[in-house]
């Protein structure tokens, strides 16, 4: 669950030797956790995943598969039978989608009940993608998307490690999959995981200064624009023209895509049936169980109107934007630490302004949070906030669903979420992090020149490049910087021996490498609830 690395209080603190009170609680408390015994962090994860598996089979026991468990993906699929079967019309209208939707009915535990109908606001492409598996039964078919998902996750992992490495392979991977939001993807039948891999993705190339390769990837969001449109306004912001380009190409391969599958008018009645969910407490948008300024309105003031509602998020929505503007003001220098820190600041924001934005959409921070942490050796703050927005929503859900209910589900409340305005505050206090002046325009680790040492871009445990690394004094040196900042034969190996020459950290060092100290592959979470099966208030999550 979390890192036993050895590496002294002293260098998780900000450089300059007066330290916050903040600073000194944070470094104290991320000290504290990082020193967790394996044996612990091994028992610990192993009774979150008791849990997570004790609840998936109570709900699947309950009520099958379909009506809970796979509910988000049985309306893809619904959507790819209308369009297997030429009713392109029925996609996007509730009331005609619902006759596919009760074709999944056999496979619940009371299939004489109606599944719940729902809007399904996805582009046509992805009802496109799963028409091939409309041929084969849809529990088959469920289950072949969920392996696909776990290959998508398997990559992201690999990421991971690339830029967290000194975590260590089943670290990353027991952190991953006991997080709230893979737990809901999975559970779901989400997309995400493979979003999360276009974001992690474009957030690489963007950072590394292959902007065309990161616009295209960034495009590929659209499947959720949502979560792409913040990035790129900043990318038209900064004239980052040949983003701009790579962007329009994605975006453009999608609609081609959709439109080419369900015809040009399917586009317009997708956009038709997203707006349709539009009201600030729309019951199929869930808003209440959502991560954003809209969760948090609807939690605090259940009786706001429409109006009010959406005036208030604007307004939230834009003094986020425009703090986020104010912090990430200065120029855009390709392969600077700055830069990587101005769009992890603008990606953790975009899922505060997204007006809709679930759980489940955090596994799109997947690869930026590892990176975020390797960033962040020397701000202590920032870490404590990347710790608590990991761990703290699966503790409260496992404290919440579990022992405060004793291990009963009340299927009137919702299965996979609690507390969601504590995500939202975690997610504010991320953001707050990624713009600290250490960060979006602090000192950054640079050659002469200033670009990264190296032609792979990994950073050492200062977050300076070993071949060029700039020791405390300003000159150069040959070796990978040490935690105490001396260089040669004791830098410190992943594993916390000792090593020979400066030794960097053991794993895969790819193009968007990061090899900072102490590094973790950190990813967001929650999970869930557990009794009998009422067939009343049916909550999508």
């Amino acid at each position: 669950m979390t890192t036993t690395s050895t590496t002294p209080v002293e260098t998780l603190d900000p450089p300059g030797g007066a330290r916050t009170t903040a600073d000194r609680w944070s470094a104290t408390i991320v000290e504290w956790v990082l020193a967790t015994p394996i044996w612990l962090q091994v028992l610990l994860a192993a009774l979150v995943i008791l849990f997570y598996a004790q609840r998936i089979w109570t709900v699947f026991r309950d009520s099958g598969l379909f009506r809970r468990i796979g509910f988000d993906w049985g309306l893809f699929y619904a959507q790819a039978i209308a369009l297997a079967n030429g009713d392109v019309s029925a996609m996007y209208q509730v009331d005609q989608l619902g006759g596919y939707v009760q074709r999944l009915a056999p496979y619940t535990s009371t299939p004489d009940v109606p599944l719940l109908q729902w809007p399904a606001p996805y582009p046509p492409v992805l009802a496109a993608v799963l028409v091939p598996l409309t041929q084969v039964a849809p529990p088959l078919a469920f289950g072949i998307w969920t392996m696909l998902s776990l290959v998508a996750a398997v990559v992201l992992l690999w990421r991971v490690n690339q830029n967290a490495p000194t975590v260590g392979k089943t670290r990353a991977a027991v952190i991953f999959f006991t997080t709230l939001p893979v737990l809901q993807a999975f559970v779901l039948g989400q997309p995400v995981l493979f979003l999360a891999i276009a974001m992690a993705e474009s957030y690489l190339a963007l950072r590394r200064g292959a902007d065309f390769r990161g616009g295209a990837w960034l495009g590929l969001l659209v499947l959720k624009p949502q979560y792409g449109l913040l990035l790129g306004l900043f990318l038209l912001w900064k004239r980052r023209w040949r983003a701009v380009a790579g962007a329009c190409l994605g975006v453009g391969g999608v609609v081609v895509a959709s439109a080419l599958a369900a015809g040009p008018r399917s586009l317009l009645d997708y956009a038709n049936g997203v707006s349709a969910m539009g009201d600030i407490r729309d019951p199929y948008a869930a808003a209440a169980e959502m991560v954003n300024w809209r969760s948090l309105i609807v939690n605090a003031r259940p009786s706001i109107g429409n109006t009010s509602g959406v005036l208030l998020f604007v307004g939230l929505s834009v003094v986020t934007v425009a703090a986020i503007a104010w912090a990430t003001r200065g120029p855009w220098r390709s392969g600077s630490r700055v830069l990587e820190w101005q769009l992890l600041a603008v990606i953790v924001g975009t899922f505060l302004v997204s007006y809709h934005s679930h759980m489940h959409g955090l596994v799109l921070l997947t690869v930026p949070l590892a990176a975020m942490w390797s960033l962040s050796p020397r701000q202590p703050v920032v870490r404590l906030a990347e710790l608590a927005f990991i761990f703290l929503p699966t503790a409260a859900f496992i404290g919440v669903a579990g022992l405060a209910r004793g291990f009963t589900i009340n299927y009137e409340d919702p299965l996979w979420v609690v507390w969601p305005v504590l995500n939202v505050a975690l997610l504010t206090l991320l953001l707050v992090g990624t713009l600290s002046p250490e960060g979006t325009r602090g000192e950054d680790a640079m050659t002469p020149e200033g670009t990264h040492g190296g032609g792979d871009h990994a950073l050492s445990a200062e977050g300076t490049h070993s071949a060029n690394a700039i020791t405390p004094e300003g000159s150069h040196g040959e070796a990978a910087i040490t935690p105490e900042g001396t260089q040669g034969e004791e830098a410190i190996t992943p594993e916390g021996t000792h090593g020979k020459e400066g030794t960097t950290p053991k794993g895969t060092h790819g193009d968007d490498a990061i090899t900072p100290e102490d590094s973790m592959g950190l990813t967001p979470a929650n999970g869930d609830e557990n009794s009998s099966f009422p067939v009343g208030r049916q909550y999508r999550c």
